[in-house]
């Protein structure tokens, strides 16, 4: 607990925010802050990248007097401008209270807590979760339907599920006020862990600030030149115009014929489909496959969306634990142990994110005869497929199992192999009707991937392939390196990865300590130190199913890693002693 104002004697808290209005959700949080701090400000900001506010700061600090007057001097209103950890400073605060609604700030507040944790600050961040009723009430929503609702009289009284409404002053009318509610089901969900850590690098870097980038995964080259020149191509013979919902038919053929010469698979063309990314593929190969009720395998450590789009497909993911000592690969007894009459299927990742885990062949064989008795389906996400090391080489379950070919779906994306990352472009092979399905529910959402991007996919999977090496001898050598230092470090451990562009270690060994007011009892808490103490982005390991890891991208310079990996033996051996 941060320490008591010397002056007072109390623990001061400050809420602030536009408050423009004031809506029940605020109302909540301050509720709940004065059960915690002494005395709680609540200071309504100047924003000038807001758009004009719809009431001045003197009438929303009147407001927010008016609505905590019971509290008597607990409750505070203010107003002020300019950089709220000052603010903090000024009036003796220790400790900044942000609410914290489901996905929609997540982002935002993780950014700002950043900004907030500067070296000499003494100020805390808390986060409190809203109350369920208040989970999607926003300001702006509010805002929107005032002039609708204004009535002739004056006092306090209640909105519902919108805000308190206040009367008087230079409003002279009450005010009723309806957010525009979003769904539940985004209260089931969370932004994508890997998305903030970058999102967080860019305000930093925005600061001016010298960040080490090991959070993206994306590879740091540029798409080759024969698939760029592809693209241009096409725009100029003007193919800028809808396409069939499922890609182009020379697409799928270059699609079909990839998957016949790289993995030994054999499909029609009307078993394919071109999607907006590999993420949009699994999604939509989810929301085809699966629904209340199915429970489908997920080995940790997984990637990031797998959860979350197995929950918004309506199924439950049932989290395999895997063993580092034996390489993160999922066991034959293990998944015969996870199985339930409920479930439904089982996801494969190799290479995976984040681990680097990959399956040899005999691995493959003994879980797809569980695969095959158990009847389950299977999901083959193989984005990272050439990208291995040390003479591995990726197999593919259906090439050893061709049996089970019926049930299973193999999931590809041109992202990584072929660094397309914004390009956006994902395939999914599988039975006809599967693929019949997938094709209705993106014809109802996002219709076709881009025009000029399918015309470069085809380029990358038919053109030349020896792009691929070349980036594959720079990750090896990004590799070694890394894999190098963090042998270095005391009490490190990671599992050398057979292939992607990332290594995971286990830092279990530094966590539970304390350092310069930074708390690091899990691996989000050292991400947060690492970033703010020495500009060194990484990604906590909690959303991949292992808390005590994190996620290094080496897809980045020698000189980045060089830099970055300094950084880090730094930073633990401060933690060490």
């Amino acid at each position: 607990m941060p320490s008591r104002d010397a002056s007072t004697g109390s623990y001061i808290a400050v809420y602030a925010g536009s408050f423009d209005p004031i809506t029940n959700g605020h109302v909540d949080i301050v509720q709940r802050s004065v059960q915690v701090f002494d005395r709680v400000i609540v200071a309504v900001a100047f924003n000038a990248n807001k758009d004009s506010a719809l009431f001045t700061p003197a009438e929303r600090v009147e407001m927010i007097a008016t609505v905590f007057q019971e509290f008597g001097g607990r409750v505070r209103a203010d107003s002020f401008s300019g950089l709220l950890v000052e603010y903090a400073h000024r009036v003796g605060a220790k400790v900044i209270v942000r609410g914290l609604r489901a996905v929609a700030d997540f982002e935002y507040e993780f950014q700002m807590t950043m900004m907030n944790r500067h070296p000499t600050s003494t100020v805390e961040t808390i986060f409190m979760m809203a109350g369920e009723a208040h989970f999607y009430t926003s300001c702006a929503c509010a805002r929107s339907s005032v002039d609708d609702a204004r009535r002739a009289a004056h006092g306090v009284a209640d909105a519902g599920r919108g805000v308190p409404v206040y009367t008087g002053g230079a409003m002279n009318a009450p005010v009723v006020y309806r957010s525009m509610q979003l769904a539940g089901r985004l209260g089931k969900v969370k932004p994508s862990a890997t998305l903030a850590v970058t999102a967080a690098t860019a305000v930093l870097r925005q600061q001016g600030k010298d960040v080490v980038d090991f959070g993206t995964g994306e590879p740091d080259f540029d798409t080759p030149e024969h698939i760029k020149t592809a693209a241009v191509a096409a725009m100029a013979a003007g193919q800028t115009k809808y396409t069939p919902v499922g890609g182009t038919a020379a697409l799928k053929q270059a699609i079909v014929t990839k998957l016949a010469r790289d993995n030994g698979l054999t499909y029609a063309p009307d078993e394919v489909i071109a999607s907006c990314g590999g993420k949009h593929s699994l999604a939509t190969a989810f929301l085809a496959l699966f629904q209340e009720g199915d429970e489908v395998i997920v080995a940790t450590p997984f990637w990031v969306s797998y959860a979350d789009m197995l929950v918004l497909a309506g199924a439950t993911p049932v989290i395999v634990p895997t063993d580092e000592r034996a390489g993160f690969v999922l066991t034959p007894a293990a998944l015969e142990a996870a199985i339930t009459p409920r479930t439904r299927g089982v996801i494969l990742n190799s290479p995976s994110n984040p681990a680097g885990a990959a399956y040899d062949e005999g691995e493959l064989l003994a879980l797809a005869d569980v695969i095959a008795r158990r009847g389950l389906l299977v999901i083959s996400d193989d984005v990272y497929e050439k990208l291995t090391y040390e003479g591995f080489v990726q197999r593919h379950i259906l090439a050893l199992r061709p049996e089970l070919r019926p049930q299973a779906l193999v999931i590809s994306s041109l992202s990584k192999s072929y660094a397309m990352t914004g390009w956006r472009l994902g395939y999914t092979a599988g039975p006809k009707h599967v693929i019949g399905a997938m094709a209705t529910l993106q014809g109802q959402q996002t219709s076709n991937p881009c025009s000029i991007t399918q015309a470069a996919a085809i380029a990358a999977l038919t053109g030349p392939q020896d792009c691929i090496g070349g980036m594959l001898k720079e990750f090896a050598r990004r590799r070694a390196y890394v894999l190098e230092r963090l042998a270095a470090i005391p009490d490190v451990t990671c599992v050398r990865p057979r292939g992607a562009f990332y290594v995971f270690p286990n830092l279990r060994a530094y966590l539970g300590r304390t350092i310069g007011g930074y708390d690091l009892r899990s691996a989000s808490d050292l991400a947060s130190y690492l970033i703010a103490e020495y500009n060194l982005a990484v990604v906590a390991g909690e959303d991949f199913g292992a808390p005590t890891h994190v996620r290094i991208s080496y897809a980045t310079s020698m000189e980045q890693l060089e830099k970055g990996m300094d950084r880090l033996a730094t930073a633990l051996r401060k933690i060490a002693a």
